[in-house]
């Protein structure tokens, strides 16, 4: 049995990271389905619910991303590099702001790409 809950939330300096909606075609969405857990692997707790997106929500995920390909493949590649160069910047800035009271970073944290810093010439 557990001693302790993880309160992912209550851990960041800046609760607003901790984000439960789904990002789909340039907007954040909840799931049709409701929620499911996302489980502490190294103890078992729930630290947070997320988006459960449906089989249609999913779909339109799928299709909305084959659409951006296509555009974004017609880019040069200076065009990408600036747009990965924002994404890098985006990271470093959440990288600090994903630190916790304990210094302990969550790994969805550091992989999160701010969608808006990328998105705003598509």
């Amino acid at each position: 049995m557990l001693d302790q809950i993880t309160d992912l939330k209550s851990m960041l300096s800046d609760p607003s990271l901790l984000e439960t909606r789904a990002y789909v075609n340039g907007e954040w969405i909840d799931g049709d389905a409701g929620t499911f857990d996302v489980t502490n692997p190294a103890r078992g707790d729930v630290i947070a619910q997320v988006a459960d997106l449906s089989r249609a929500q999913v779909a339109d995920a799928i299709a909305g991303a084959k659409a951006a390909q296509k555009d974004w493949a017609t880019w040069t590649g200076k065009e990408r590099a600036a747009v990965l160069r924002d994404q890098i910047k985006s990271i470093e800035r959440l990288d600090e702001r994903a630190k916790t009271s304990d210094g302990w970073q969550p790994e969805t944290e550091l992989s999160y790409i701010d969608p808006e810093a990328g998105t705003k010439r598509l």
